[in-house]
């Protein structure tokens, strides 16, 4: 077991991983463990009037961790760019990944002992741009104002670009099936309503 899991190259958690799946996850725990909104401690109503998660993920550019606990005076400096942001230009294909969900509203309701109902609005983005030049990269992030790169030659085999923007409507119903002094046995399910709202694409071949 250990040496499989050292093998593996990528993990990527859950979004809001821990709060989705404790019994104060609310309506929250739709998009993972429906069956955690019945009987919760919230007792009969939880009400979510609006919730965020960002997630932006980049191999090329690197952010200093004091641009997240002090925002305001990072983001302000003119210097920004030097001071806070570190570029990565080793020989590897650039790639970059940004989503963002946001659920509001969102509301559960126990309307038995054992029974609870839920729903949420999700608007959802997805943008990718995978296997960029790094001196490409470079040129982009400089604003194609960076003489040094001007008279390069630049190859790519395949580099493409990705967004993607949709709505989604979660409809749930949970239950406790069996439930003593020490154990409970839950089941939850989720209906997707999926409302497309836009998408694009751009796939570029020996560049």
């Amino acid at each position: 077991f250990i040496t499989a899991l050292f093998t593996l190259t990528n993990i990527h958690a859950q979004e809001w991983l821990g709060y989705n799946t404790s019994n104060y996850a609310g309506i929250h725990a739709v998009q993972y463990n429906p069956a955690l909104i019945t009987e919760t401690n919230y007792n009969k109503l939880d009400i979510s009037i609006i919730a965020a998660n960002v997630h932006a993920e980049s191999n090329y550019l690197f952010l200093n961790s004091i641009t997240l606990t002090d925002p305001v005076n990072t983001f302000s400096d003119p210097d920004f760019k030097d001071k806070y942001i570190r570029q990565n230009l080793d020989l590897n294909k650039k790639s970059a990944t940004i989503y963002a969900n946001v659920q509001s509203p969102a509301f559960l309701l126990q309307i038995s002992n054992r029974d609870a109902i839920g729903f949420c609005v999700r608007p959802r983005v997805f943008v990718n741009v995978d296997l960029v030049d790094r001196f490409l990269a470079q040129l982009i992030y400089e604003g194609l104002n960076y003489p040094p790169q001007w008279d390069r030659e630049f190859r790519n085999d395949w580099m493409s670009a990705s967004a993607n923007l949709w709505m989604e409507y979660d409809f749930t119903y949970a239950r406790t099936w069996l439930k003593n002094d020490h154990y409970k046995l839950k089941g939850g399910i989720t209906f997707k309503l999926l409302q497309g709202i836009g998408a694009a694409g751009l796939g570029i071949r020996d560049f």
